[in-house]
C-alpha cells in the first residue's frame, strides 16, 4: 500500500471570505491550474495575504514531494522542485511525502501509470464534481521493487522525458519559422 512507503496529506482550501492578494506577497499557493507536465508552473502561482498563510501553514509542500490532483480533474502528478519549497497547497491536491523504502521518482512514474490510473478511475465519487479520497490514495496497491530496480526504471524514464522534451523544443521552432514565413507571404 502507498501508505507503507510514504505518508499521503491533504492540502488546504484558502478559508471562507478570505480571497487572493492582489499584491505580491511571501506566500505562494498552488492550485490544480498551476500543475504543468511534471512540475508546478511556479511563474503562474497567486499570492495569499499573510492573514490567509497564518491560518493554513501547516498545508505547505517540501522539495521532491509529489502531488496528486484530487478533485475534478483527478490524478494529474507533479514533482515538487525546491523553488517551491514552502508554498501552500489547494484543497484539491493531496501530497505523497516523507518517502520511506521508496525513490520518489519511482513513485511518480508508478502513480503515471496505467497501474494506478485505472485505480483512481474505478476509486472516484460517482456523484457531482469527481473527488478521490484520501483514504483510497493511502490503500492504492503498487509494486515496490529493491532500490536497484527502481533507480534503473527512473533513469530509464528520465531519458525518455529529456528526449520528449528535446524533440518538443525542435517542434516549437519549426512552428515559429512556420509562423514567420507565412507572415512574410502575406505582407
Amino acid at each position: 500500500k502507498i501508505e507503507e512507503v510514504c505518508d499521503v496529506l491533504s492540502g488546504k482550501r484558502i478559508p471562507k471570505g478570505e480571497t487572493f492578494s492582489s499584491q505580491p506577497t511571501e506566500y505562494r499557493y498552488i492550485t490544480v491550474s498551476d500543475m504543468g507536465e511534471k512540475y508546478v508552473c511556479s511563474d503562474k502561482l497567486q499570492y495569499i495575504t499573510p492573514r490567509t498563510e497564518k491560518q493554513i501553514s501547516r498545508y505547505k509542500v517540501k522539495d521532491g514531494d509529489i502531488i496528486i490532483s484530487v478533485a475534478g480533474t483527478l490524478g494529474k502528478l507533479n514533482i515538487i522542485t525546491s523553488d517551491l519549497e514552502g508554498v501552500n497547497l489547494t484543497e484539491n491536491c493531496d501530497r505523497f511525502t516523507n518517502f520511506r523504502r521508496i525513490n520518489p521518482e519511482y513513485l511518480y512514474y508508478v502513480l503515471s501509470s496505467d497501474l494506478i490510473q485505472a485505480q483512481i478511475e474505478a476509486s472516484k465519487t460517482k456523484n457531482g464534481q469527481p473527488k478521490l479520497a484520501l483514504e483510497r490514495i493511502r490503500n492504492f496497491i503498487i509494486p515496490v521493487p529493491h532500490q536497484a530496480k527502481q533507480d534503473q526504471l527512473v533513469s530509464v524514464m528520465t531519458s525518455i522525458d529529456q528526449h520528449i522534451a528535446s524533440e518538443f523544443a525542435v517542434l516549437e521552432w519549426y512552428y515559429k519559422i512556420k509562423s514567420g514565413l507565412l507572415q512574410q507571404l502575406f505582407i
